[in-house]
């Protein structure tokens, strides 16, 4: 069954144009329809404790200010999501919130099939923060594509690297893409061992390219060895040489008091990325 129900993340970063091209360009390959999803900033006048005028705000013309500048921005993304979803003739729908970017993106995630978002780009100050990516993966519920904010080829998924080690989250991570690897040329299973999270002792590679074959995709195994240190790396290097415009892998992390806790390889590949990542929690 291919995605019906796409959204992506917009925000006035460099980055987001590349992503409303991966996702428009998915959307018409799917047959799906796309959400476009903006988050204002809240912004609230914080009172004065002047006594001689109680009713005056520290910042009132600022924040009407800055509230009229953000407001014309999200026209104006508003106006070129609106453009790329009539040229490509897709079904779609825009959203323009106000609240917290992270939390307001995966509430509505969570009634989509797969949220798109950007990879944080610590040289752009108009870019959201390295939080929202884990926020995102760990609370949405659903499968997470990710975009470099170097960009990516398009369309996404024509060659496709699943990081396999049987965990649940890779495992929940290789379903929830089936839609993209039943229309992908190329699947290569790269069993990593040991594994990131333990010994692999139930399925193998193998075993995994016998089930994708029963859904009609043709997969093929590899393995490499290396340490749980070197998994980051060893996938973006296998990448390279697979030239892979995917890589399928869980997402490995937690929650603890309002934290967002990332696996160390989850951690590296958001922060060195190279290649647009479809990730699971």
């Amino acid at each position: 069954m291919p995605f019906t129900d796409l959204i992506v993340h917009i925000d006035d970063s460099k980055n987001a144009l590349m992503r409303l091209q991966a996702a428009t360009a998915l959307a018409v390959a799917q047959g799906a329809q796309l959400t476009g999803l903006y988050v204002l900033p809240s912004f609230r006048a914080i009172p004065s404790y002047n006594a001689m005028y109680p009713d005056d705000y520290v910042g009132l013309e600022w924040i009407e200010a800055a509230r009229e500048a953000a407001q014309a921005r999200a026209k104006e993304q508003e106006a070129t999501f609106r453009a790329a979803a009539a040229e490509s003739g897709l079904q779609s729908r825009w959203y323009c919130v106000e609240g917290e970017p992270a939390q307001q993106f995966v509430l509505h995630a969570r009634c989509h099939d797969l949220a798109i978002i950007g990879q944080a780009d610590p040289q752009d100050p108009a870019a959201i923060n390295g939080w929202f990516a884990g926020q995102v993966l760990l609370g949405a519920g659903r499968p997470v594509l990710i975009i470099p904010y170097i960009g990516c080829q398009l369309p996404v998924g024509q060659r496709v690297l699943i990081a396999w080690n049987g965990s649940r989250e890779v495992v929940r991570a290789v379903h929830d893409a089936l839609p993209l690897l039943a229309a992908a040329k190329q699947v290569t299973v790269l069993t990593i061992h040991p594994a990131a999270m333990g010994e692999l002792d139930t399925l193998s590679g193998n075993e995994l390219c016998q089930h994708l074959g029963r859904h009609g995709i043709t997969a093929v195994p590899a393995s490499q060895p290396c340490t749980d240190i070197e998994i980051g790396d060893a996938l973006l290097s296998r990448a390279a040489d697979e030239s892979a415009d995917l890589i399928v892998m869980g997402a490995y992390g937690h929650s603890r008091l309002r934290e967002i806790v990332l696996g160390g390889s989850t951690r590296h590949l958001l922060q060195h990325m190279t290649v647009p990542m479809l990730m699971s929690h």
